[in-house]
């Protein structure tokens, strides 16, 4: 029985590599970012309006990381793609995906039919909104420091396939 949390930020592959590993491991998928943009959605609002909301009032973040705390109390054998959820269910084996900033833009910027400078644009104002916001409301001054994290992958100039069979082979053993 494992719980396997993978942090990284827009653009590095957590969610696409976190699908493709439950699906493998036969494993459930719980994404805090899929659940973020269902209630943008639902509240008739972007991203950007949704982080607005976010920072303005901290009981939401609290509740969105709660239920993800609750989560990991409570199931085994799932995959969490989630900023915080290595901080929120410290008992997982914890990855984090990391690449350029420019190499990130220009995955968002395909994925979403933007432009390189907007996509650039949207994942610096997320980050800056959310450090800012972690900090004020969990009190966390290093977001995802490395000596938390049992695997750390650069995806930069890794396709998704190496990506997923790197951290196939190094959770094996584990689960």
């Amino acid at each position: 029985m494992a719980k396997i949390t993978i942090f990284g930020w827009v653009g590095t592959g957590k969610t696409s590599v976190g699908k493709e590993l439950a699906k493998r491991f036969n494993y459930d998928f719980i994404s805090s970012g899929n659940i973020f943009r269902a209630e943008a959605e639902s509240l008739g609002i972007g991203m950007h309006e949704l982080e607005e909301l976010y920072n303005q009032d901290p009981e939401r973040d609290k509740n969105l990381d709660n239920k993800m705390a609750e989560y990991g109390q409570t199931h085994n054998n799932f995959i969490a793609d989630s900023r915080l959820a290595w901080h929120f269910i410290p008992d997982s084996i914890k990855i984090k995906l990391v690449a350029e900033t420019d190499e990130r833009a220009r995955r968002v910027a395909e994925r979403e039919g933007i432009s390189l400078a907007a996509a650039k644009h949207d994942i610096t104002f997320r980050e800056e909104v959310c450090q800012k916001r972690y900090q004020e409301v969990y009190g966390l001054t290093t977001i995802a420091p490395d000596n938390i994290f049992d695997l750390i992958i650069d995806t930069t100039q890794l396709n998704f396939a190496e990506v997923v069979d790197k951290v196939e082979t190094f959770l094996k053993p584990k689960i």
